[in-house]
């Protein structure tokens, strides 16, 4: 990237109810109710940029959506970090 660029970053509470197609990164402070929201997050994103980054935070009270989770990134090609792998054996 180029020292002229500019990368649209938001951080969101609300993302079910914001566009975010018009930033280049989201960020999630806590990790939405259902996979099925994510993967709806996922496909506003493509919409506009498939080069879009989301950045969520998954804790020990979502275990249960851990392994959902994980086979979605994995379907992506997303590398998916230990820990997560981990904390979807703890459900």
């Amino acid at each position: 990237m180029d020292s002229n660029s500019r990368v649209s970053v938001v951080c969101l509470e609300h993302i079910l109810t914001t566009d975010i197609g018009v930033y280049d990164v989201v960020v999630l402070p806590s990790f939405v109710s259902s996979t099925d929201n994510y993967v709806h997050i996922l496909t506003k994103m493509t919409r506009h940029s498939v080069n879009g980054v989301l950045h969520s935070y998954l804790t020990k009270r979502d275990t249960e959506l851990a392994g959902p989770l994980v086979e979605i990134l994995e379907q992506c090609g997303q590398k998916v970090p230990p820990t997560m792998k981990s904390l979807q054996h703890q459900t």
